[in-house]
């Protein structure tokens, strides 16, 4: 998985899914929705993106990742668990998002690669 463009893909799905009515329960399970459109670059349907920056910073001594979706105005940071440390803009995450990001963060696949372009891209505080 290249990492960003994996991660943000990943959720975007994820939302898709439980957008079309699917439960977390009913994904574990193999059940999918799907739609054909025609091949084109890959564009996230509900605007949300992972980033992990270099140089960054601890806050209250955890790793973070920042959360934005520009159309939303929502800008938070959050721990690998999927606690909100820090929030800007006029909104907060919709608790069907937050609940689908709760699920997403439970996945250690994910969870492996947010840590592993936190210690990329900050060596000092890996």
């Amino acid at each position: 998985m290249s990492e960003k463009y994996g991660i943000d893909r990943y959720f975007d799905d994820l939302l898709f899914q439980t957008s079309k009515g699917l439960t977390h329960e009913q994904l574990e399970k193999g059940r999918r929705y799907e739609s054909f459109v025609q091949v084109k670059e890959w564009k996230a349907r509900f605007g949300c993106k992972f980033n992990v920056y270099s140089n960054d910073h601890l806050i209250d001594g955890k790793k973070h990742f920042h959360l934005d979706n520009n159309e939303a105005n929502i800008h938070c940071k959050l721990d690998f668990e999927g606690n909100v440390l820090e929030q800007k803009g006029n909104n907060s995450i919709p608790s069907n998002v937050m609940k689908d990001l709760k699920y997403f963060l439970s996945n250690a696949k994910m969870v492996n690669e947010l840590n592993t372009t936190w210690a990329r891209l900050n060596p000092t505080l890996a």
